[in-house]
């Protein structure tokens, strides 16, 4: 007498009226028809029976939409990451113009204040000072040579 122990199986056939079938003979050689519901063809896994280092195909269940779920997954985990770079990008473009704005604004400010200082040397002129002289004024306050060049000559 032969005990049923394992079973080796066919591939699932074509998926008809929502239904798949496949052929299976076991280890006593006793036969039997398999059949499970389908809305698709199933895609195929194949592993490895340790028992019997034998190559098995295994049916790899597939959401009503014919995807398998783990690509699900994928998709999600691809939207994720584009979002986050996208916010990121957003950061970094927003920062930037901040900065932008900041540079533009201290070079207006620096731009009055070398105005100024040009009209306050029109007036040390008048009262006789020599260039050399409102050269040092400014130098002793931390003005750099390039900015007095501007203001005086």
């Amino acid at each position: 007498m032969c005990i049923v122990n394992n079973w080796s199986c066919l591939t699932w056939n074509e998926c008809v009226g929502g239904v798949q079938t496949r052929d299976c003979v076991s280890n006593c050689l006793t036969k039997k028809i398999e059949s499970q519901n389908c809305t698709n063809v199933e895609s195929v896994i194949w592993e490895i029976n340790s028992s019997e280092n034998e190559i098995v195909e295994k049916p790899q269940q597939l959401g009503d939409d014919g995807i398998p779920a783990y690509v699900w997954y994928v998709i999600v985990g691809i939207i994720v990451i584009l979002v986050l770079l996208i916010v990121v990008v957003l950061i970094v473009k927003w920062r930037v113009s901040v900065r932008r704005e900041e540079e533009a604004r201290y070079l207006r400010a620096k731009e009055e204040i070398i105005y100024r200082a040009s009209d306050f040397v029109k007036n040390v002129r008048l009262m006789g000072y020599a260039d050399w002289q409102i050269e040092k004024m400014f130098r002793d306050k931390g003005w750099s040579d390039e900015d007095i060049r501007r203001i005086i000559f």
